[in-house]
């Protein structure tokens, strides 16, 4: 399961990508050591424009991913799904060798963003937080771990956004292929294991 990115994506960006105004300041504070049970900044349409907002990543109720084997696990609990986006720099894995504290970060080759597609669910209560969609992982990331996030097409983020296409076809119509020669990963240090830590440090390669 991924649980851990870095998103520090700058106002300049979301200007220039996607001709927004006036974004919070407090929405694009840095985030170099992003934690599952943390509000994250997420992209979203609402009154058919793009729109940030923050919302919890991870819910008290439900599963730990969000793949189709399992979603439904609180659906008696939420009211309301739609969809988001959450773009990130990268993301950080670690062995499933539970006795191996080493962490790898992830992030494309070309250190554009990737877009990783979510659902936003609010439940009876009114609360809100977030799931990431994950998929197997490839050939890079298998030998540590099993999983790893889906991406969007920046092209096509208006058709995975489009509530009005159900998710599925969304998803196949908008998914961004992330394979061998997409990706790069290195060792970062252990001090990312704590996630009260937030330095741009942390994301720099230890020596081989």
């Amino acid at each position: 399961m991924i649980d851990r990115v870095a998103a520090y994506l700058s106002r300049e960006f979301y200007e220039e990508q996607f001709q927004m105004e006036q974004v919070p300041e407090t929405y694009l504070t840095p985030q170099y050591n992003l934690a599952r049970g943390t509000y994250a900044t997420l992209l979203l349409m609402r009154d058919r424009r793009l729109r940030l907002e923050r919302v919890r990543w991870g819910g008290l109720l439900g599963t730990q991913s969000f793949d189709p084997a399992d979603r439904e696990a609180d659906a008696s609990e939420i009211v309301q799904k739609r969809r988001a986006l959450f773009p990130v720099n990268g993301f950080f894995i670690w062995s499933d060798d539970r006795e191996n504290t080493q962490p790898f970060y992830v992030k494309r080759i070309d250190s554009d963003p990737i877009y990783i597609p979510a659902v936003i669910k609010t439940d009876s209560n009114g609360d809100q937080h977030f799931e990431i969609l994950q998929q197997e992982a490839n050939v890079l990331i298998l030998p540590l771990t099993q999983q790893m996030p889906r991406a969007i097409l920046q092209e096509k983020i208006p058709v995975w956004l489009n509530e009005a296409i159900p998710e599925k076809d969304a998803l196949k119509r908008s998914e961004q292929e992330m394979g061998l020669s997409d990706l790069t990963v290195h060792r970062v240090s252990e001090d990312l294991n704590d996630p009260e830590r937030n330095e741009e440090e942390l994301l720099r390669p230890l020596p081989k």
